[in-house]
């Protein structure tokens, strides 16, 4: 009996999107943000109504931290937003295998 192969890509699975995943962790930043901006906007009300150096140096210090707090809050989205579709690709580019196929020859007796 004869035997024989074949080489080819097989397609294992579909091409999926997975950066969605990334949606949940994002979610959470907003929160986090959101919470932020309300504090500093709490610290900056209660502020309002005093004077004198400390109060003034507190002002600047809730206005650098905000402000460092946003560029954090923006540079984890992107990274985030950024992973899941490096995530995505890692899985996709395993959804084609290069297999090979063994198989026995039958011969038919020919009339």
């Amino acid at each position: 009996m004869k035997s024989a192969s074949q080489s080819i890509y097989y397609q294992f699975a579909q091409e999926v999107d997975l950066t969605s995943k990334a949606s949940l962790f994002i979610s959470k930043i907003n929160r986090l943000k959101g919470l932020s901006t309300a504090m500093q906007a709490v610290v900056k009300h209660e502020l309002n109504h005093s004077e004198g150096k400390v109060v003034t140096e507190i002002y600047n210090q809730v206005e650098e931290h905000a402000s460092y707090g946003e560029l954090y809050y923006d540079s984890l989205k992107m990274s985030m937003q950024n992973m899941a579709s490096y995530y995505s690709q890692i899985v996709n580019s395993n959804r084609f295998q290069y297999i090979t196929v063994y198989y026995d020859i039958i011969e038919m007796n020919k009339v």
